[in-house]
């Protein structure tokens, strides 16, 4: 089985990502006591012709990536109140 470029098998699990409600707090929480890092953080991201649920969409994230050992890590945020997976997630 050959490995992705950073060490990651292939048909391995080689993510993970968690919608978080505060953005700043979760990656200082990563840094302190899981000690992952550094943190890439993008304030606002909106992607290429987002669609959700059928409609075009104009939400607007925060994401950050950091690797813990092979897997990364991807921390999501809504900044807004548009509708989007990201803000279901955090009402529920």
């Amino acid at each position: 089985m050959a490995d992705f470029a950073f060490g990651g098998p292939r048909g391995g699990i080689i993510q993970m990502a968690y919608v978080v409600p505060d953005i700043r707090e979760a990656i200082a929480f990563w840094i302190r006591d899981l000690r992952v890092g550094p943190w890439f953080l993008l304030d606002h991201f909106t992607g290429e012709h987002p669609v959700y649920r059928g409609q075009p969409s104009r939400a607007d994230v925060a994401i950050a990536m950091a690797f813990a050992g092979h897997m990364q890590i991807e921390l999501i945020q809504p900044n807004d109140d548009a509708p989007s997976v990201y803000r279901e997630t955090i009402e529920r």
